[in-house]
């Protein structure tokens, strides 16, 4: 990694280099602290930035994960309120940043004139846009989901070009849309802004309104890629703002093919664990706030899943005014949890889209305790220096076999115990190739916990 001033060069493979300049860095963050680069196994987009701050590919802190959603609603009303960046604040975010655990959450709650409804995309910004909501009471958020519902109609459907899983879909009461209010989309970063341009479309021609703000890590559009925001306001008749912590431009620098070594980072190992496996229904430790959605999912194959889905994951739309109480149940789930741990370091295991109830519930267990996500993206392992992703294990989805669940950077002999967060009871065949899919890493004990079973 080659840096100069504003200028950092990440070379992501032999042939493949990639260059960006910062323009706009106001709380003056590091690039090394934000992201590592890898190749992604799609012939859309041959690379991906592997956040340090989601908790999706890369093992996070959790409340480090969590004031990152709070950093983007600060600067989200900064910007709105026209406020200057005061030297304390930026001492203030580094001293987090350092110390997650030292983080206040009641100290990052912001108002605003009006009612805003926040969306986050699916799969990697379901947390990141949740943590922002909750900085909010009065506000409105769900996210984008790749689920099938049975017995809803998706009222926006729109597609992510780049993304391994494309469709996304929308679920929530029409009311939460059909206004005039602003409406934030929430991401963690923008390359072009394709995605965010056709969901602003989608929206307008259904139900047209005046603002809509862009809320994202990293920008690095084009010149060309911000003309056609300029454009599609044009078009839309509306203003579309972006706010973003880092601002640049990038520039692919690739020589010749690429190639992968394939031998590296594989899930191959000598010391191979059995690991104990558990399974525990968390609703009968500590029952949600709300009611259940009772509504099934459609399989790959065609299969209805006969599990209800939780109110309280934002797919189905929340009010700022319901925080308190999930907050309060995640408290109360935690101290029962807490019970269960053995020593050493723990990790919790959110799953694809299902991310912020267990990092908020993993930043409530305790020290020593890191979190990441599963995914459904394929990226290619290397174990070479500054590379983004080092190991690799897949296996199928809880409750779809047809659709490939990918887990990074799970080192040998990194944890003692890994927890595992499914929002619905998993197929039981599943969970036991997960388990041979994490033999390589040592660890003892997988305990599974899922909130809600067949009624």
């Amino acid at each position: 990694m080659i840096s100069s001033g504003q200028q950092q060069t990440f070379h992501i493979a032999k042939s493949l280099a990639i260059k960006v300049k910062i323009e706009h860095n106001p709380y003056q963050l590091s690039l090394d602290d934000c992201f590592k680069m890898a190749l992604r196994n799609n012939k859309k987009r041959a690379f991906l930035f592997v956040s340090k701050w989601l908790g999706k590919h890369i093992p996070i802190e959790p409340k480090k994960s969590l004031f990152i959603g709070a950093l983007l609603g600060y600067e989200y009303k900064r910007q709105k309120q026209n406020e200057k960046v005061s030297a304390r604040i930026i001492d203030l975010i580094h001293s987090i940043f350092n110390k997650p655990r030292e983080l206040d959450e009641s100290e990052w709650v912001f108002q605003t004139d009006d009612p805003v409804t926040f969306i986050g995309f699916a799969e990697t910004a379901t947390a990141l846009g949740y943590s922002m909501f909750r900085c909010f009471p009065n506000s409105r958020f769900f996210h984008t989901t790749r689920e099938e519902v049975v017995g809803r109609d998706s009222f926006i459907t729109f597609e992510e070009e780049h993304s391994h899983a494309t469709s996304h879909r929308c679920y929530v009461d029409e009311s939460y849309i059909n206004h005039q209010e602003e409406i934030v989309l929430i991401d963690d970063e923008l390359t072009t802004g394709k995605t965010v341009r056709n969901i602003i479309r989608s929206i307008q021609k259904h139900f047209p309104r005046k603002r809509y703000t862009v809320v994202t890590i990293l920008d690095w559009r084009s010149p060309e890629d911000r003309e056609l925001f300029k454009e599609l306001e044009q078009e839309c008749n509306c203003e579309v703002r972006v706010v973003s912590l880092i601002r640049g431009t990038m520039t692919l620098n690739q020589t010749g093919p690429l190639q992968f070594d394939q031998s590296e980072g594989g899930e191959k190992s000598l010391s191979i664990m059995n690991p104990e496996i558990t399974l525990t229904h968390l609703s009968a430790i500590c029952s949600p706030p709300f009611e259940m959605i009772r509504n099934f999912s459609l399989s790959s194959n065609m299969e209805t899943y006969q599990v209800p889905f939780l109110k309280e994951t934002g797919r189905f739309g929340l009010q700022g005014i319901e925080i308190p109480q999930i907050e309060y149940w995640i408290k109360n789930l935690a101290q029962q949890l807490k019970k269960e741990r053995g020593s050493g370091r723990l990790l919790c295991l959110g799953s694809e889209e299902f991310m912020y109830l267990p990092m908020l519930l993993a930043s409530e267990l305790g020290e020593d305790v890191l979190y990441q996500s599963t995914t459904r993206s394929p990226i290619h392992v290397q174990q070479t220096p500054d590379y983004g992703i080092l190991r690799g294990s897949h296996f199928p989805a809880p409750i779809d076999e047809e659709i490939s669940h990918y887990v990074y950077n799970i080192l040998e002999n990194q944890y003692n115990e890994i927890w595992v967060f499914y929002e619905r009871m998993p197929k039981l065949e599943n969970v036991d190739k997960m388990r041979e899919a994490l033999m390589y890493t040592g660890v003892k004990k997988i305990n599974i916990f899922y909130f809600l079973k067949g009624e």
